[in-house]
C-alpha cells in the first residue's frame, strides 16, 4: 500500500519522479474506494476511517474508474485531468503580499466612502456608509471583513479561502457589489464622464 507521506506529496503536486509501483498503488486505492461499504476493511485507525468515509474514487470524464494506466497517462500528460478535478489551487501568498492586498482594499474602501459621503451631502454619516459596505459580505464574514477594512490584515491562509480566481478575492466582489448598489444618479453621470 502507498504510504500516507507519499500520497500527501502526490496530492500536493510536489512528487518528484514517480516509480511504476506508485501507479499500481494509486489504482489499488482507487479500486478500494469504489468498493462501497468494504472500502474501510483493513483500516485500523479511526482517524483514517474518518478521512476515508466520504472519499470517492477517481473516474474519468467517461465515468470509467481510473486504473494504473490512466494515472500514468495523466502523469505524463497524455490524458488530461478529469474535468471534475480541474479546480485551480489558490495562490500561495507571502505575509507581505497578504498585507499589500488588504491595504489595497482599505484604500479603495476609504476612497469609496469619501466619494459616497461627498455625493450624499454633509449629512451622510461615515460610519453608516462603512457599515453598509461591510454588510455586503455574507454574515459569517462581516466581522472579520470589518476588522480588515479598519486595521487588521487577513493572513495568507485566510486569503487562500477567500480566493476566487486570478488576482480576485471575495472582498473584491463584496466591494464591487457595494459600489454598484450604492451609486447615485449623479455618481453614475460623473463616472460616465
Amino acid at each position: 500500500m502507498i504510504s500516507y507521506g507519499n500520497l500527501s506529496v502526490i496530492e500536493q503536486g510536489k512528487a518528484g519522479e514517480l516509480r511504476q509501483k506508485a501507479f499500481f498503488q494509486l489504482e489499488e486505492i482507487n479500486r478500494r474506494l469504489d468498493d462501497g461499504p468494504r472500502k474501510l476493511e483493513g483500516v485500523k485507525t479511526q482517524r483514517l476511517k474518518d478521512q476515508l468515509t466520504d472519499a470517492e474514487p477517481l473516474r474519468g470524464d467517461d465515468g470509467k474508474l481510473w486504473d494504473a494506466v490512466d494515472f500514468w497517462s495523466c502523469y505524463i500528460g497524455y490524458v488530461p485531468v478529469p474535468k471534475a478535478y480541474q479546480n485551480a489551487l489558490a495562490p500561495t501568498l507571502t505575509p507581505k503580499r497578504a498585507e499589500e492586498i488588504c491595504e489595497k482594499w482599505r484604500q479603495r474602501a476609504r476612497r469609496l466612502i469619501k466619494t459616497r459621503t461627498f455625493f450624499r451631502g454633509s449629512g451622510s454619516d461615515v460610519s453608516e456608509v462603512f457599515q453598509a459596505l461591510v454588510q455586503t459580505a455574507p454574515s459569517e464574514h462581516q466581522k472579520r471583513f470589518s476588522e480588515v477594512l479598519t486595521m487588521d490584515d487577513y493572513s495568507s491562509s485566510e486569503l487562500a479561502k477567500l480566493w476566487v480566481e486570478g488576482d480576485e478575492f471575495l472582498p473584491d466582489q463584496w466591494i464591487n457589489a457595494w459600489q454598484e448598489q450604492r451609486r447615485s444618479p449623479l455618481e453614475k453621470e460623473v463616472a460616465a464622464g
